[in-house]
């Protein structure tokens, strides 16, 4: 992995009124490789999410992503900055084809017009474009279905391509593998550990299946009440006594 910080926060906390959500969060997320963020539910791990990716303003501290202040600024202009996020809800299209999903961001990406929608699916670059997305995640066979005919993991998937069409030089997960069954599980640890070993990408990810993080993660940070309680390798994480009391139950089970 590279030395190098892609993102890093200082000191940063959020209140909602009176409630502190979390207080004095410093971390930094090397470029490249996978790095997770756990922590027992009402941890904090969501609103950070949010305030990285600009869909809340913190009350306190700074967010630096490759080395310029993004604190305050909105969505959109962080996306534009190469910092793209998927959620933890499905949020597709459901009736467009998977194809049609796909384009939809590379229009915004290339700055078309959505209305040109129709006129761009006649453009072979950015069919091409999109086909690769599709191949990429397997999903290639099921171009021309509406993204509502597709098992459940699948539309995860299909929620990924949409952030990789914007070729973001880094994706924040939150919970990709929530709601899915143990097959779904697997073939989406796969597919991560996959595009993070063969795209230019960083991901920053949360999730709740332990199994996923140590499968997947190369570094963890461990939220808890509203601060980080350990960071470490996988390995440390899962010996550290500290974790183990606060969100494993006393044993890190993988």
């Amino acid at each position: 992995m590279n030395t190098q910080a892609i993102l890093k926060v200082e000191g940063l906390g959020h209140r909602f009124g009176d409630f502190r959500v979390f207080d004095n969060i410093n971390l930094e997320v090397k470029k490249g490789g996978i790095t997770a963020l756990i922590g027992p539910n009402g941890a904090g791990k969501t609103t950070f999410y949010n305030l990285v990716s600009g869909m809340f303003k913190p009350t306190e501290g700074k967010i630096f992503f490759k080395g310029t202040d993004i604190t305050g600024l909105d969505a959109h202009q962080i996306v534009d900055l190469g910092l793209a996020r998927s959620f933890q809800i499905t949020n597709i299209f459901p009736e467009l084809t998977v194809l049609e999903n796909i384009l939809i961001p590379l229009i915004m990406h290339t700055k078309k017009a959505f209305s040109f929608l129709r006129a761009l699916k006649k453009e072979v670059h950015l069919q091409n474009k999109a086909r690769e997305v599709l191949s990429t995640l397997g999903l290639e066979e099921f171009a021309n279905k509406k993204a509502s005919e597709l098992a459940y993991g699948d539309k995860r998937l299909i929620e990924i391509g949409i952030v990789l069409a914007r070729e973001p030089e880094m994706i924040l997960l939150d919970e990709p593998t929530a709601g899915m069954n143990p097959a779904e599980t697997e073939k989406m640890i796969q597919m991560i550990n996959h595009l993070a070993s063969t795209l230019e990408t960083t991901f920053f990810i949360t999730e709740h299946d332990m199994n996923v993080v140590f499968s997947v993660s190369s570094y963890i940070y461990v939220l808890h009440q509203g601060r980080l309680l350990a960071q470490g390798t996988p390995e440390q994480i899962r010996e550290n006594d500290k974790v183990k009391e606060a969100y494993l139950g006393g044993g890190a089970h993988a």
